[in-house]
């Protein structure tokens, strides 16, 4: 939840490894107000584990560590 109240991040990797998303949602309006895609030039498949917004909500991170290398990630 952001610090308004109002908003959601939510982050997700898509089916095969296509692309991580980042979407920041209206709960009031129950509707996506950005959506944020990274397409991955390797394709992963691990899931996102960590996300975090900064005080003023205006930067989101997206963290996933990759299980193949053991490598952490950063969107």
């Amino acid at each position: 939840m952001m610090s308004d109240g109002e908003r959601m991040v939510l982050a997700r990797t898509e089916r095969y490894g296509g692309a991580a998303t980042v979407i920041i949602w209206d709960v009031l309006g129950n509707e996506p107000v950005r959506r944020l895609v990274y397409e991955s030039p390797v394709g992963f498949v691990d899931q996102i584990s960590y996300v975090g917004v900064s005080r003023d909500n205006r930067y989101v991170v997206a963290g996933y560590q990759v299980s193949r290398s053991s490598r952490i990630h950063t969107v």
